[in-house]
């Protein structure tokens, strides 16, 4: 995996020790999403990379503690010209391995955007939730 250039975001960063966790998106011309998380040293060495899910976006990554972090993020689907989402908060092991998922239902193209995690170990997330008003 090169991390240069293309059609790449690259949406959050955290540093554990001398790792750097990076998680992103690649996408499509034809609008597919194809989220990741890339583990590389502080020499630009790349340790692993691993895709997720499809067609989705990652907007976050946190350290829980010195062995799992947790990245938010949402599903992307069209249905009669209209995106639905579904938004999840992905647990992952240090070696990137995905120890639980949980998936959130949204009414109408719902986010989550931040996490936080509080000394005691309390996770906290927000987001927004758009809606259609059809009068």
């Amino acid at each position: 995996m090169n991390l240069n250039g293309g059609n790449l975001t690259i949406r959050d960063v955290e540093l554990l020790g001398n790792v750097i966790y990076l998680i992103g998106y690649t996408y499509t011309e034809s609008g597919i999403n194809h989220p990741f998380i890339a583990k590389i040293n502080k020499d630009g060495t790349m340790l692993s990379y691993k895709s997720l899910l499809n067609n989705a976006e990652m907007h976050r990554i946190v350290k829980l503690n010195d062995s799992t972090l947790l990245a938010i993020g949402r599903t992307l689907k069209t249905v009669d010209k209209e995106i639905s989402t579904k938004r999840f908060i992905v647990e992952l092991s240090n070696d990137l391995s995905v120890n639980q998922s949980t998936e959130f239902e949204s009414t109408f193209n719902g986010q989550l955007n931040d996490i936080a995690i509080s000394p005691e170990g309390d996770i906290y997330v927000g987001g927004s939730e758009k809606m259609v008003y059809r009068t």
